[in-house]
C-alpha cells in the first residue's frame, strides 16, 4: 500500500526496497487471491478449493472458459508468492 500511496504522492521509490507493487501502474502483473485464484489481466483463475485441477481458467478478453493448461505456470507463480507471504507473515 506503501507504493500506491507514495506514487500517487508523486515521490520516487526507486531507491526503497519495497514489498508489493504499485497496482495504479498499467502492466500485467499477477494479482492473487487468498484461495489461490488470481488474475494477471489476461486470464482469471478461480478455485474453490484452492486445488488447481478444481479449478476454472477464463479469458478476460472473451469472458469464456479456457482450458487450464493456459495458466499452469501462473498457477504455479501465485503459489510460490503466497508460500513466500505465509513464510513472512509466520515469523512476525
Amino acid at each position: 500500500m506503501t507504493s500506491i500511496l507514495l506514487h500517487l504522492l508523486g515521490i520516487d521509490t526507486s531507491a526503497y526496497p519495497m514489498m508489493g507493487a504499485d497496482v495504479t501502474l498499467a502492466s500485467n502483473q499477477l494479482v492473487l487471491f487468498r484461495g489461490h485464484s488470481f488474475t494477471n489481466g489476461k486470464y482469471f483463475f478461480i478455485t474453490k478449493d484452492g486445488t488447481f485441477d478444481h479449478g476454472t481458467a477464463y479469458d478476460l478478453k472473451t469472458e469464456k472458459s479456457v482450458d487450464r493448461s493456459h495458466v499452469k505456470d501462473l498457477y504455479q507463480e501465485a503459489n510460490r508468492k503466497l508460500e513466500i507471504s505465509d513464510d513472512i507473515f509466520s515469523a512476525i
